[in-house]
């Protein structure tokens, strides 16, 4: 439900989208927290103070700003941090987590398939330009892939889902969502879903080589040239769906359509077009070096006037106008969450955000150094890497530190119990 209303109350709702999604998610958080807690949630869990002081100070400087600006949205933001966030991950890890991950991820699946065909019917045609579907926005259309792809990841490391028949299906998802996340163009989307791929399969096959489980590794071997063959087919069939067989889509049924325009495009003009996109920046014929601001689109300009404008205390108001050699920005925000928290809060809440991720950086590891080494898999483990490793890179290149409207951020902090929580006077070998 929250990530129904997270991406399609924008759709309907062009303007103050961002109050409306907050305000029903919150509900809606509040709702599932009221129905799972009970006297075993406080007595026996505790979450860590290495997160729940820093989730403490982001919410704290945000009412603090929130007071002193009078600006409601920051009361908003810091009681969510203080309060919602913390009992959320207490609430879900003392309840049945693993179900609720499973149901999530299912969920997810569910949702992107209902997406995909109802892109195919009424969403945009594959063009010239990067791809977005029913979305108005393709790096927000690479950031639903992040979550997709981590859901499919999380149930095909299930023990119980790799002897489902509906192992396959997840394979055609996977590969699905790859897909459309290349069709967006948007790098830090695919460095993203790389690293999901890529870090999972290799602790994976750490663990299969510590136990000296030769056939193990020939089977995940074998998964993966699957995987990259399913990628590659699903790729020239979505192109002609999206293609051919969306433009007579848009000719038979165009009063269900969000735009009637199309472009006849090749697919060796698609994959150009896509080539040039991913290597912006690195292929300079002027220059010996890389050209940072074509590589980082203008994002570095952006970096240094945040950088330059963050103080003790925060600001009025989260966007700035910046005007670059090159480029003039309206009302833009930093880019980044660490520099968008610390610029609208105060440093504390930067520093307090990139503290929450050193911690979870050092606890993943550790998790995952356990796993290789014994074998023990941690409840929710695969789920949290893939969320933190999409949150993380897109937190490099956006400001959506906020959950509920980001949904690689919300997934992270909903994902975060699994590291943020124990059992009261429980020790982990």
């Amino acid at each position: 439900c929250m990530m129904a209303v997270s991406i399609g109350v924008p759709l309907i709702k062009e303007s103050d989208s961002f109050s409306t999604v907050v305000v029903a998610d919150s509900f809606l958080s509040l709702a599932a927290i009221f129905v799972l807690i009970n006297r075993k949630s406080i007595e026996d869990f505790h979450i860590k103070k290495t997160y729940v002081i820093p989730l403490l100070l982001i919410g704290i400087s945000f009412i603090f700003n929130g007071v002193y600006y009078s600006v409601m949205g920051y009361l908003a933001v810091g009681l969510i941090f203080c309060i919602l966030i913390p009992l959320i991950n207490l609430v879900f890890y003392s309840n049945s987590h693993v179900m609720i991950c499973t149901a999530v991820s299912k969920a997810v699946i569910i949702s992107f398939i209902a997406f995909v065909l109802i892109s195919i019917m009424s969403g945009a045609a594959l063009g010239k330009t990067q791809y977005t579907a029913i979305l108005s926005n393709p790096n927000t259309l690479g950031n639903y892939m992040l979550i997709v792809v981590a859901a499919n990841i999380y149930l095909m490391c299930d023990r119980d889902y790799r002897k489902n028949k509906c192992f396959p299906v997840l394979y055609i998802t996977l590969a699905l969502a790859v897909v459309i996340a290349i069709y967006t163009n948007s790098r830090t989307s695919m460095i993203a879903i790389f690293l999901q791929l890529v870090v999972v399969s290799l602790m994976y096959l750490a663990r299969k080589i510590k136990c000296r489980d030769i056939s193990g590794c020939l089977r995940l071997v074998k998964r993966g040239f699957i995987f990259i063959l399913t990628v590659a087919v699903m790729f020239f069939a979505m192109f002609f769906i999206l293609t051919t067989v969306k433009v007579q889509l848009i000719k038979a049924l165009p009063d269900i359509q969000i735009t009637k325009k199309y472009d006849d495009v090749e697919l060796k003009d698609l994959l150009n077009r896509m080539g040039a996109r991913y290597t912006k920046g690195l292929n300079n014929s002027d220059k010996s070096s890389l050209d940072d601001d074509q590589f980082t689109s203008g994002r570095k300009e952006i970096w240094k006037d945040y950088i330059d404008n963050i103080g003790f205390l925060g600001h009025k108001t989260e966007s700035r106008n910046i005007v670059e050699k090159l480029r003039i920005y309206h009302g833009t925000n930093a880019h980044n969450v660490y520099l968008q928290m610390a610029y609208s809060a105060g440093l504390i809440a930067g520093m307090a955000m990139i503290i929450i991720m050193i911690f979870a950086a050092k606890d993943l590891l550790q998790k995952m150094y356990r796993f290789i080494r014994k074998g023990i898999m941690d409840d929710g483990l695969v789920l949290t890497i893939c969320c933190a490793l999409g949150f993380v890179t897109v937190s490099l290149t956006s400001g959506g530190y906020m959950i509920y409207t980001y949904l690689p951020s919300t997934f992270f902090y909903l994902s975060l119990f699994t590291l943020s929580v124990n059992e009261r006077n429980k020790e982990y070998s």
